[in-house]
C-alpha cells in the first residue's frame, strides 16, 4: 500500500514538472523578436541606432472587483441584561451589504435561550488604507432596530439598537468582523461578537 502510494506522489510530481518546463518553454517562444540592423560596424562615423521592439498584444490586467458582502458565523457573548437573546449569547449568524465604501447594512439573527434576536442596522465605515491604497480595517458605527421573538416567532418586541465594530480583512476571501450590539430595552442590554465572514 505504501508503494503504491508513493508511485503514485512520484507521477505527479512528474506530471507537475513536465507541465511547468512546459510552460516555461511557451513564455520563452511567446518572446518578441529584436530586429538589429546588420549594415552596423564598429568603425562607422553614423550613430547607432536603437533595437526595433515589436509592441506587445499582450492584455493589459484588470483590476479585482471589491467583495462588497459577506456573510458568516460567529459567537455572541451577553455582557449585561435580563439573559435573553442578546444579552444571554449564543450562536450567530450575520451578514453585511456595501452600499458604498462609507455605508454598510448590517444584520445579524442571535439564538440564545428562550427567545432569540435579530438586529438590523445602517453603519457608517471609517476604511483605514495604506500607501498602497490597501484597506487594513474598516471600524463602524450605527444605529437601526432589533427584533425579539421566541423561537415560533411569538412575543414579538421591537426596540432601538447601537451598534459598532471593526472589520479586518485576513483574505481576499474571509473578513473577521467584531461588534458591540446594545438593545435599547427597559434594561440596556450588551452582547459582544466573534466571528468571520466569507467575502462574495
Amino acid at each position: 500500500m505504501y508503494a503504491t502510494s508513493m508511485k503514485f506522489i512520484l507521477v505527479i510530481i512528474g506530471f507537475t514538472l513536465v507541465l511547468s518546463l512546459n510552460n516555461r518553454s511557451i513564455q520563452a517562444q511567446s518572446l518578441p523578436s529584436i530586429n538589429i540592423p546588420s549594415d552596423v560596424t564598429p568603425n562607422s562615423n553614423e550613430p547607432l541606432s536603437s533595437p526595433t521592439v515589436m509592441p506587445s498584444d499582450a492584455p493589459s490586467i484588470e483590476k479585482e472587483k471589491p467583495l462588497r458582502r459577506y456573510i458568516g458565523i460567529s459567537g455572541t457573548i451577553g455582557v449585561n441584561g435580563v439573559g435573553k437573546g442578546l444579552s444571554h449569547g449564543g450562536i450567530t449568524i450575520f451578514q453585511k451589504n456595501d452600499l458604498s465604501d462609507s455605508f454598510s447594512i448590517r444584520g445579524s439573527n442571535i439564538f440564545g435561550g428562550d427567545k432569540n434576536d435579530s438586529t438590523f442596522a445602517l453603519t457608517a465605515n471609517f476604511p483605514v488604507k495604506t500607501s498602497s491604497g490597501q484597506v487594513k480595517f474598516v471600524p463602524f458605527i450605527g444605529g437601526g432596530m432589533l427584533v425579539r421573538a421566541k423561537s415560533n416567532f411569538e412575543d414579538i418586541n421591537v426596540r432601538g439598537l447601537v451598534t459598532g465594530g471593526i472589520d479586518i480583512p485576513l483574505s481576499r476571501s474571509f473578513t473577521a468582523t467584531t461588534a458591540v450590539n446594545v438593545g435599547l430595552f427597559q434594561q440596556t442590554e450588551v452582547g459582544v461578537q466573534l466571528g468571520i465572514g466569507y467575502n462574495f
